[in-house]
């Protein structure tokens, strides 16, 4: 409880009272804890707010100001959670403009990219007093059994919202090529003893094509040597050292768990001290590594910025496209070809590229 504001949480869930993120308004913060359905626990941010005319010597306009700040910089610092801000804001000249499902952002929403979900006005003058901002989708309607009297000015609501958080496809394990080991002396001799007369001569340009990189790839499956790399959920700058210490720090954490023995748990700390000390090293380095290498291998600092999301890939495991499901990544990257394919109109005429395909044969270089 804090001020005006009131906010109930059933028991049994994992809530924590944000104090630190209240500003001068009114207002109560409270993160709540829960498991979405890839098994990783996320967290769901509740804010009741109470704006008046003044507040222990601050305006309505820095009580405003304030709590904008407030959820601006709190929004920065999660971007990964959801937010729900909701309460009494005193603005009965706003007007929301939009449809029933989602008005659009005004003021406080367009500075925190929130959107504004009810809708349902007071019983008095029609007004809306009562707002709802989020960064999820919410569904709001009049409450049809109320637990109080209803206040004129103040419809009690019903509020849901979807904690459903989508599993990311599955990465598959790719093939990774060593070209600078691979043996170039065999590759030219393979090249030059296959009988490119034979198989050009009396092909059209496609198959011509075809003929030459199957060629190309048989080789390179030869003679240059390959690496299978497996997908992970560890940052780029993690070494083999540490991600072993890691290893080994869970391992006496487990044993701990299940025998209760205190050498264990001593092992457990010493290794996770050691493991912060090495993580904290091996990403200076990383970033050190990355500031001198950028201007020639701008992949690193790619590699970086993609490490600091939250999964691997940011593509669903599951995706519809004209009623048909896709929920591998060659059907989802077919259902984009198809989309794409189909915003574009073909082109009149001949174009280069035409008539390269309709070459009928094709001959050695002079």
């Amino acid at each position: 409880m804090s001020g005006g504001v009131l906010l109930a949480i059933r028991y049994g869930l994992s809530a924590d009272v944000r104090s630190n993120w209240m500003s001068s308004a009114e207002d109560l913060w409270v993160t709540i804890k829960y498991k979405s359905n890839d098994r990783n626990y996320n967290q769901l941010n509740f804010c009741v707010v109470y704006l008046c005319h003044e507040h222990l010597g601050n305006s309505y306009d820095s009580q405003l100001r304030n709590l904008t700040s407030s959820l601006s910089s709190n929004i920065n610092e999660n971007p990964d959670d959801k937010f729900v801000l909701m309460g009494d804001f005193n603005m009965p000249n706003v007007e929301w403009l939009g449809d029933s499902n989602c008005l659009q952002p005004c003021g406080i929403a367009a500075e925190c990219n929130l959107n504004q979900y009810n809708h349902c006005r007071n019983i008095s003058k029609g007004r809306l007093l009562d707002l709802v901002f989020s960064n999820t989708v919410l569904s709001i309607k009049a409450c049809a059994f109320p637990l109080v009297p209803e206040d004129d000015h103040h419809k009690s609501l019903d509020i849901e919202l979807n904690l459903h958080h989508e599993v990311p496809l599955k990465q598959k394990p790719i093939r990774k090529r060593y070209f600078e080991t691979g043996d170039y002396e065999k590759i030219n001799s393979y090249l030059n003893s296959y009988l490119w007369d034979d198989h050009l001569h009396n092909n059209a340009l496609d198959d011509a094509v075809s003929v030459f990189y199957n060629c190309l790839y048989e080789a390179i499956d030869k003679y240059i040597p390959y690496k299978i790399i497996y997908p992970t959920s560890f940052p780029p700058w993690y070494t083999a050292s540490l991600k072993k210490i890691l290893k080994e720090k869970y391992k006496y954490l487990r044993k701990y768990r299940i025998y209760g023995n205190t050498s264990d748990f001593d092992s457990f700390v010493l290794l996770r001290a050691r493991a912060k000390a090495v993580e904290e090293e091996c990403y200076k380095t990383y970033i050190s590594n990355t500031e001198k290498a950028i201007i020639k291998n701008p992949k690193m600092f790619w590699s970086f910025i993609k490490s600091n999301k939250k999964g691997p890939n940011s593509l669903p495991s599951s995706m519809a496209f004209e009623g048909r499901s896709c929920v591998t990544g060659e059907e989802i990257c077919d259902a984009f070809a198809m989309y794409f394919q189909s915003n574009f109109l073909a082109t009149s005429g001949l174009s280069a590229y035409t008539s390269l395909r309709n070459a009928s044969h094709i001959s050695p270089a002079q």
